[in-house]
């Protein structure tokens, strides 16, 4: 399957593109440089055994991509061969999304493919961003230190959230919602977890107004952690600038709404991300069922835009250019 420089797909019918499911390029793969689990001599490994073509987007770093490129140059020069093999700098940028893109939008994740790793105004923008992003995060551990005093249990999944959301205390709503930390909860924040339930009130409505209710509570103890996020405009701006391509990442899983929009709807919406400064869309994706995936891609190449895939590999057993849910 053909790509250009930049992991977008060159010359491929539209039903060939889930065809196996499996390709040799990726265009979302993460290191530990952020949130990944690969280590980029990892990385670097694994690309040039199986002559892969992938984009090294972690999250507000180009650590990741230049340690992982370094790698693989080394690969090639010591053992030969592996002339297919490629890795492309990339990075991860979670923006706010405008009001008028799409009804009850909160968040949004762009990728920059192909950007030039040694672009002054980019690396700047990406320690900018970093350095609040890691604010944030060091007062969430703090505030955690603080609830666990007060006998408020986390579940394992707390760091992982951590990364997801760009609210924290959104990550720790979702992490200390148990039936164990009912009273604790109730003592510390004065939020009551455990909601009756109602057949006016669907579950996931419950668990919403729940979680907004600790988050309140959070703020009204802990003081307002929360790290503006980068506008649109500014994201595609810098990436632009850093001749990337900007690409908007798993679209349908930040998203879900979005599934059932109308062909013409979803039309309309990517319309306004191309006059946004955007060259591509996610469409393929683990998250994304075959269905969504093709439709999304369809009307994505109507409003002439890129087609991107990727795998969003994090951990080990995230399987590299492996896009599409069975």
């Amino acid at each position: 399957m053909e790509t250009d420089n930049c992991g977008r797909l060159v010359g491929v019918k539209q039903s060939s593109y889930t065809v196996g499911h499996r390709f040799f390029f990726d265009c979302q793969v993460h290191t530990d440089a952020s949130d990944g689990q690969r280590s980029p001599a990892q990385l670097a490994r694994e690309v040039y055994e199986r002559n892969l073509t992938v984009v090294v987007t972690d999250h507000f770093t180009l650590d990741g991509a230049t340690s992982a490129m370094g790698e693989l140059d080394h690969l090639k020069a010591t053992m030969g061969n592996g002339e297919a093999a490629k890795i492309i700098p990339g990075v991860e940028f979670s923006v706010k999304p405008e009001k008028s893109l799409y009804p009850r939008m909160r968040n949004m994740h762009v990728l920059g493919l192909g950007v030039d790793a040694h672009s002054k105004s980019l690396n700047r923008w990406v320690r900018r961003q970093r350095h609040r992003r890691r604010t944030c995060l060091e007062h969430a551990h703090s505030v955690r230190e603080r609830m666990e005093g007060e006998k408020i249990r986390f579940n394992a999944d707390f760091e992982k959230r951590l990364m997801i959301y760009g609210n924290v205390y959104k990550a720790i709503a979702k992490s200390i919602r148990s039936d164990e930390n009912i009273k604790p909860i109730w003592r510390h924040l004065g939020v009551k977890v455990n909601i009756k339930r109602s057949r006016h009130m669907p579950k996931k409505t419950r668990q919403r107004l729940l979680e907004k209710q600790i988050i309140d509570s959070l703020t009204r103890v802990y003081g307002d952690p929360f790290v503006k996020r980068p506008s649109i405009y500014e994201a595609v701006e810098v990436i632009n600038r850093a001749k990337g391509l900007a690409s908007v990442a798993h679209l349908l899983a930040s998203n879900p709404r979005l599934k059932h929009a109308s062909t013409s709807r979803l039309g309309r919406f990517l319309g306004e991300l191309r006059d946004f400064g955007f060259s591509g869309v996610e469409s393929y994706h683990p998250a994304h069922d075959v269905v969504c995936a093709d439709k999304l891609a369809n009307v994505s190449r109507e409003q002439e835009l890129y087609v991107f895939a990727g795998s969003d590999a994090h951990e080990l057993s995230d399987e590299i250019a492996y896009f599409i849910k069975e």
